[in-house]
């Protein structure tokens, strides 16, 4: 079994810099509550599927998001490692 490694402070860095943008904050609390596909995001903001999708990688690069695809459909959930802590980060932004 092998041990869970410290964070580095890069990593540390990264997921701040993630959790920093208000458009993905949104993203995390609708992905808290449902999953939901690409496409009905990018209706629900009204915005592309490229600028969207730029959002979304950036989330899924420092682990908070998974990507689980159905066909034609791509679907982004969050990481069950981090559904209790991003619960408690939206519940202290009182978006949640």
């Amino acid at each position: 079994m092998s041990k869970l490694q410290k964070p580095s402070s890069d990593s540390i860095d990264e997921l701040i810099k993630a959790l920093g943008d208000p458009l993905r904050t949104r993203i995390l609390q609708i992905l808290s509550n449902e999953k939901i596909c690409v496409c009905d995001l990018a209706r629900n903001f009204g915005i592309s599927r490229n600028l969207l999708s730029f959002h979304l990688r950036k989330l899924a690069s420092v682990g908070l998001l998974n990507v689980e695809r159905d066909g034609n459909r791509i679907f982004y959930v969050i990481n069950e490692k981090y559904q209790k802590l991003l619960r408690e980060y939206l519940n202290l932004l009182n978006i949640n």
